[in-house]
């Protein structure tokens, strides 16, 4: 009928003992994390709102602060992924000149039997093209 449950006692025993390590798992890496953030924002938005600022300048700029402060973390993120990228491709880098070589011997060979290929196609138009304007040239001066 169900299927999905072990059928030998210790199989059970090794499933709960794997849903509580991934319960204890998800709350280290996940809600934890997750209401320290909540946490710290709540009690910002709080000391910025329970202070008597002197100017409302002054709360401005607080605020200002606040809402810049994703930006700047977002920003420090991209740049972390921006060095990574940059040390990838040095190391490509490293690796793809000897591929390319021989890439690009490839790809000259296949250009030239290309530009042959096209001059052969176009030869004969040519040479009607030129014969006949010889032809016409001859005719128009007599």
């Amino acid at each position: 009928m169900n299927d999905a449950l072990p059928k030998s006692k210790t199989a059970l025993v090794r499933t709960e003992r794997a849903r509580r390590s991934h319960r204890k798992e998800s709350f280290w890496q996940i809600v934890l994390p997750l209401l320290l953030g909540v946490g710290l924002i709540v009690y910002l938005v709080y000391q910025l709102l329970s202070t008597q600022a002197s100017s409302s300048e002054q709360a401005a700029q607080v605020a200002v602060i606040l809402l810049a402060l994703p930006l700047l973390v977002l920003g420090i993120a991209l740049l972390a992924v921006l060095v990574m990228l940059m040390i990838g491709v040095s190391k490509l880098s490293e690796w793809l000149p000897q591929l390319t070589v021989r890439i690009l011997d490839l790809v000259e060979t296949m250009n030239a039997g290309a530009h042959r290929s096209a001059h052969w196609a176009a030869r004969p138009f040519l040479a009607i093209e030129s014969w006949t304007a010889a032809l016409g040239r001859l005719f128009k001066r007599g």
